[in-house]
């Protein structure tokens, strides 16, 4: 935090910018605040970043924090400072070294004694402390939390890899039926549209593609064989009943009188003869 004391002029609260504004009057106060009273250097990632009087290093993250504003809002009010010459800045490395435009105009002189010492020291502790700081932070990030994989789309002149085919081969495929399936394969990924076409490991999805083949395929070879079996079942029970009554009647008839019904029957048959 910075210390000392800083000028404001009275008619500040009249100001068409900041004046009206609670917000915006406690934003420019804090920026103000922050200025350097004599020049400084700071250490911004690694980089000897020299800072004169009147101005301080920063970045839109950190003046977005000690506002407790948007990212957007403190774009919008670093810009309108700047079109109403009251700030510049110089941007690089990530870090914004704002410039209090008449700071001159209203700060002691760096002859005052008391001020100086505060002001520049404090301030400049104060910065460099964030700055490092924040610089930390960002590393921790990165070095904490791995970059995700990001997946991709099958090219459309994809061809089978060598190694590829000679494991499908090793599931009891044909080369025809390997090729079939390499082709199946691409005209299918390829026409798959959006984020369901993007895969981290396309070798894993080609195996488990020929593992649905091969287990789709054994599925029908079974089926059409039990199919099969029960339609010559059924036509061997059929003949095997017919037998059976034909037997039955036989047995039935045999060692007694016809019925009349039964001659009748066997007379018609034989004047037909």
């Amino acid at each position: 935090m910075a210390v000392g004391v800083f000028s404001v002029s009275r008619d500040i609260f009249d100001h068409p910018v900041v004046g009206r504004d609670p917000d915006r009057f406690r934003a420019w106060l804090w920026m103000v605040s922050q200025a350097c009273w004599k020049p400084a250097k700071f250490n911004v990632k690694g980089k000897t970043v020299t800072v004169e009087r009147g101005q301080f290093v920063t970045s839109v993250r950190r003046l977005a924090d000690e506002l407790r504003w948007s990212k957007s809002a403190t774009h919008r009010f670093l810009t309108r400072l700047k079109t109403d010459t009251m700030i510049e800045t110089e941007s690089g490395t990530g870090q914004i070294v704002i410039t209090i435009c008449n700071y001159e105009k209203y700060q002691l002189s760096p002859t005052a004694s008391g001020t100086a010492s505060g002001t520049a020291s404090g301030t400049g502790a104060g910065q460099e402390r964030d700055t490092k700081e924040e610089g930390n932070k960002v590393n921790k990030k990165r070095e904490g939390k791995p970059s995700p994989k990001k997946g991709s789309r099958l090219p459309e002149d994809w061809t089978l890899p060598r190694l590829w085919g000679q494991w499908a081969l090793e599931q009891k495929l044909t080369e025809k039926q390997v090729r079939d399936q390499a082709e199946r394969f691409r005209d299918y990924w390829v026409g798959v549209p959006g984020q369901k076409g993007v895969k981290l490991n396309w070798q894993a999805t080609w195996r488990n593609w020929i593992r649905s083949a091969v287990a789709r395929d054994a599925g029908y070879v079974n089926g059409s064989s039990h199919h099969q079996r029960t339609a010559s079942d059924a036509i061997m029970a059929e003949l095997r009943s017919e037998d059976a009554a034909k037997a039955a009647r036989t047995l039935s008839t045999a060692g007694r009188p016809p019925r009349p019904d039964e001659r009748m029957v066997e007379e018609r048959r034989r004047g037909a003869a």
